[in-house]
């Protein structure tokens, strides 16, 4: 038996997965304010596949630009300063 199953296309803001972190149970990408300045922002994620991951909330990053590489190092750095 075969069945075709018609899939909806469906719009969505997709980014590198290297540019999601995951800290503390929840989902983060990094906001550049300025060349090094960042700010570390929550997202809601949806499917990812292929190196990409879907934001779910895509609204609230509508116009800014997100760091694409490097969140977990940005993470670090963030942790390592709050610790001194």
């Amino acid at each position: 038996m075969n069945a075709e199953v018609p899939i909806p296309e469906i719009k969505a803001l997709a980014i590198p997965e290297e540019s999601v972190v995951t800290f503390e149970g929840k989902h983060y990408v990094f906001e550049v304010l300025e060349k090094n300045s960042f700010r570390m922002t929550a997202v809601e994620i949806g499917s990812s596949g292929d190196g990409w991951i879907e934001i779910v909330n895509e609204n609230q990053l509508s116009g800014k630009k997100i760091a694409q590489k490097g969140a977990y190092t940005l993470l670090m750095a963030l942790k390592n300063k709050a610790e001194d």
